[in-house]
């Protein structure tokens, strides 16, 4: 490109000139805006507002077992982990105590090893597949548990043709599996049909079914 000639650097000039004139109130009422004003708008925003959000609350697990004879351990940070055998099919089950607060959904975690190396599955390559998701309400009085019904699931990533939708579809040649995205962390989110409210006492029953047939 040629270089500006001297009248067209004097147009230049002139028009950035104009154009400083012009931006420059308007950079000192934002920049009082910022100082003087904006902090309390602010605090009384964060003091009010209700964002819809959801609130998770990490459940402690208590008793915990394994079917076919993995070794269940709770750990520190409310993580369970499997160790031991590793046989083709699996039902873990780990019942905790139900919250107070009303229920929308279950958010299931699922953790490579301390060093993701491995996992999250326990195959050779760190995949799983979760046939069934299930969740039951153990009333404090005793009588007959209820399941929880859900109608919708979504997770952070699904393996193609394994979506984990079909960890609630009541199929058992379905699941979530996560391949190729081993070795880190993965969510799924399983939303309740309705809100539940629990009464004081109630226990909750969660079933992880494993039945692909190669761990």
């Amino acid at each position: 490109l040629p270089a500006a000639t001297e009248g067209e650097l004097e147009v230049y000039r002139t028009a950035k000139a104009q154009w400083d004139a012009a931006h420059a109130p308007l950079q000192r009422a934002y920049d009082d805006y910022l100082r003087e004003a904006l902090p309390a708008k602010q605090a009384e925003w964060e003091s009010t507002a209700k964002p819809d959000l959801p609130r998770w609350e990490t459940l402690a697990p208590g008793a915990v077992a394994a079917a076919e004879g993995t070794t269940l351990t709770p750990r520190k940070d409310l993580a369970v982990e499997a160790s031991g055998m590793s046989p083709i099919f699996e039902t873990y089950t780990v019942e905790t105590a139900a919250p107070p607060a009303p229920v929308s959904g279950f958010r299931l975690e699922v953790l490579p090893d301390d060093k993701k190396a491995a996992g999250p599955g326990r195959s050779g390559n760190g995949n799983f597949v979760l046939t069934e998701f299930a969740v039951r309400v153990l009333p404090a009085g005793g009588g007959e548990p209820r399941g929880v019904a859900f109608s919708r699931a979504t997770a952070d990533f699904s393996q193609k043709d394994w979506a984990v939708a079909g960890a609630i579809d009541g199929d058992a040649k379905t699941g979530w599996a996560i391949s190729p995205q081993s070795k880190r962390r993965h969510v799924a989110v399983f939303e309740c049909s309705e809100p539940m409210q629990f009464a004081a006492g109630d226990r909750l029953v969660f079933t992880l079914d494993q039945r692909f047939g190669n761990q």
